[in-house]
């Protein structure tokens, strides 16, 4: 909505509200994040005014409401998990694993109903080990070098923003794992591919 010309800009508010009204921490703050991203590209004084409006919120609400931004369990089942990637550091469990795992453990267990690690990265590395990681890595900094290919455009940015909040939220969710956001990805990806090759 941000790249869109006029008034196509206002989109944005619904969207925003939508997001707000999802109650997800992870999906608020990304939103927020992009936003000031595309505010750089146009005013940069907007932009860091914006970031500094939006930190000294974020500490006003840790200090006067506490229990606003939770882990809802997250550090715990990570710091439980690691065992098994002690144990097949190189190849990993297998893809499916954790789902498997958190189907097949007593209810009492605090890694029940686990099916994902909420971390893409981490359960990617328990499933396909430091192979399946490094492989990541390379993709990763091989999609990043290509940024000074091809022109800049308003669809470039948008496709790379996209890449971008799929990253982020993986650090906190499981967006790989659900067809709607994994849709949004490969098309950002595909954008990005398109517009970033060497012309």
């Amino acid at each position: 909505a941000v790249i869109q010309p006029g008034r196509r800009r206002l989109w944005v508010l619904p969207a925003m509200v939508l997001i707000a009204l999802s109650k997800s921490d992870t999906a608020v703050g990304i939103s927020l994040l992009v936003l000031i991203a595309w505010c750089w590209t146009v005013n940069k004084r907007v932009a860091i005014g914006l970031g500094i409006l939006l930190f000294l919120t974020g500490i006003l609400l840790c200090l006067f409401f506490p229990g606003w931004l939770t882990s809802s369990g997250r550090l715990k089942t990570w710091a439980l998990w690691f065992p098994a990637v002690h144990q097949h550091p190189i190849l990993g469990w297998g893809l499916g694993f954790t789902k498997q795992m958190a189907q097949s453990i007593p209810e009492s267990n605090t890694l029940h109903g686990w099916k994902h690690l909420h971390n893409e990265y981490f359960q990617w590395w328990v499933e396909t080990g430091i192979v399946g990681l490094s492989l990541l890595v390379w993709s990763l900094v091989s999609l990043w070098n290509r940024r000074k290919d091809g022109k800049p455009s308003p669809t470039r940015w948008a496709c790379g923003m996209m890449i971008v909040a799929l990253l982020a939220c993986s650090l906190f969710n499981y967006p790989w794992h659900l067809w709607q956001l994994g849709i949004l990805g490969l098309i950002g990806l595909s954008g990005w591919l398109i517009h970033t090759t060497p012309t």
